[in-house]
């Protein structure tokens, strides 16, 4: 089980023991508070090179899919309970959409992935982090007005402010993948004939919960900084509204993040979220 940090006013509260190392970011970035029918990211992956975008695509997502996955180790996948989730839309009252929701199994599972994939250095070279958050950027910067879309129908907010608000959500990565090109440690001074040397690491498994009012922007918010730290995320969005987090895991997978760094487990906050 892990415990989950807080962020207020750019400090970070958290009651984890120390072994699970579970918070918001790394100590360099501690400011950053069904399987369906569809045409779906599965077919590229067989492959061993990457078809970026491809699910995009083919889609030209600009209305949600019949259902949605938990995204775990670089894939949609069904809940271990085979149970769902209606998405419905706020300003019609309709349902519009599914979500797979997360047992208790399911969270361990994904928490266990992004460990193992933590621990297998995937993610560890800092100019590959880099690299992938430009690139992460780049593709969420060309489909910025499909997520609009996409957040409009599970939320309810005019298309006009969804536009507005996710125009910059490429700048998060942008602007943590600049803070890592430019990172440094430091030597500060000691006593005696010694060399006391501060380098940031990551903390490891990144445990984050977002709500259901900014959807995509919060969870961009705490992803790029975690990301960009050299950890890996399981993350829960609310079950009022995740599409948009699992198509942007979908994209970060296809701009080359690796498998397992980002894993996204929909489901209620009283099981899933209480796991987490």
């Amino acid at each position: 089980m892990m415990q989950m940090s807080r962020c207020y006013g750019g400090m970070v509260f958290t009651n984890a023991k120390p072994s699970l190392r579970v918070a918001l970011g790394s100590r360099t970035f501690i400011h950053a508070c069904n399987n369906n029918k569809s045409v779906s990211l599965r077919a590229h992956r067989n492959s061993p090179k990457r078809t970026c975008h491809n699910h995009w695509q083919q889609c030209g997502l600009t209305t949600l899919r019949n259902s949605y996955g938990l995204f775990i180790n670089g894939k949609e996948v069904s809940a271990a309970n085979g149970a769902n989730i209606p998405i419905e839309n706020p300003a019609t009252g309709k349902i519009i959409s599914s979500v797979a929701d997360a047992s208790v199994d399911d969270v361990k599972a994904a928490i266990k992935n992004a460990k193992e994939t933590f621990d297998s250095g995937v993610w560890s070279d800092r100019d590959v982090r880099i690299s992938v958050l430009n690139n992460c950027a780049t593709a969420l910067t060309e489909k910025v007005n499909e997520f609009a879309e996409l957040e409009s129908l599970q939320t309810g907010r005019a298309i006009r402010e969804m536009r507005a608000q996710l125009g910059r959500l490429p700048e998060w990565f942008q602007y943590y993948s600049a803070i890592l090109r430019t990172a440094e440690g430091s030597v500060p001074p000691f006593k005696g004939n010694y060399v006391n040397i501060v380098e940031r690491i990551p903390l490891g498994v990144v445990g984050q919960i977002t709500p259901w009012n900014h959807p995509l922007l919060i969870a961009v918010k705490k992803i790029a900084p975690a990301l960009a730290a050299g950890n890996t995320i399981v993350l829960k969005p609310s079950e009022l509204a995740p599409a948009t987090v699992v198509e942007l895991a979908n994209l970060l997978y296809e701009a080359g993040l690796p498998a397992g760094v980002l894993n996204i487990v929909n489901g209620q906050g009283a099981t899933a979220g209480a796991a987490l």
